[in-house]
């Protein structure tokens, strides 16, 4: 099986090559959709055969991810960004992988890491993403962030083996990047569904850590749970879109 990639990035100089380099023997074409980069991020991809796309990212992966999908050629499309790793045995489940007229996504384990470590256990671990998808597929608009394709549970197919993402080098990176997040959920009335109010934010970072065992990841866990509380404390402090 032969599939179109789309790889998103911005300022990845130092990465760009290696997410090409993982997801090439899968891909008849990769596509790299790049966020106006003040890197050498487009050079290179350009180099090593990828076509760029470069198209401002206005804090919206969905019609970042929707905009590319509009240029493949291939009937599925493989999703990665550039701190996202196929392990061989994913890849070889993305090779060998059968299409059904039902099936219209691939669902994978992606395991995350803080600062090199890997968040072994809930609520980072199992961490289910959809990384193929049929190429008539379409991500939510309603969704520009922690974006989701627009399928039905049982069009979903799982696949064997690992996405490993490298997400965040430190604490700086962790708290803005929930921060960030956080900012565009309000903007985009996305947060609705979470919810995140004063007082439920110290009862899920209670429950996390206690309950949800990320407290036997140690700091990669804390810090990643109270990363997501920052963010949804900054969430609920912002003026909602209609006032």
């Amino acid at each position: 099986m032969r599939y179109s990639s789309v790889i998103l990035a911005r300022n990845e100089q130092q990465h760009i090559a290696e997410v090409i380099e993982n997801v090439r023997p899968l891909s008849d074409e990769i596509i790299v959709v790049d966020d106006f980069s003040q890197d050498d991020t487009p050079q290179i991809a350009e180099d090593l055969g990828a076509t760029v796309l470069q198209r401002a990212l206005n804090d919206d992966w969905a019609a970042q991810r929707n905009a590319a999908m509009e240029l493949v050629q291939s009937d599925w499309t493989l999703i990665a960004d550039a701190d996202e790793r196929f392990d061989a045995v994913l890849s070889d489940s993305f090779a060998n992988f059968t299409p059904r007229a039902i099936v219209r996504a691939l669902q994978i384990n992606r395991l995350n890491y803080y600062q090199d470590r890997p968040l072994l256990h809930v609520p980072y671990w199992p961490d289910r993403q959809i990384r193929g998808i049929r190429s008539d597929v379409r991500y939510d608009p309603g969704r520009p962030v922690h974006e989701r394709p627009l399928v039905s549970p049982h069009q979903i197919q799982d696949l064997d083996g690992l996405m490993h993402h490298y997400s965040y080098a430190d604490a700086c990176e962790l708290f803005e990047k929930y921060r960030r997040y956080g900012e565009i959920e309000k903007r985009s009335g996305q947060e609705v569904a979470k919810n995140p109010s004063m007082l439920r934010i110290p009862v899920r970072i209670a429950r996390r850590v206690l309950m949800e065992n990320a407290l036997k990841d140690g700091w990669p866990g804390i810090a990643t749970v109270l990363g997501e509380a920052y963010g949804d404390f900054y969430a609920a402090l912002q003026s909602s879109p209609e006032d």
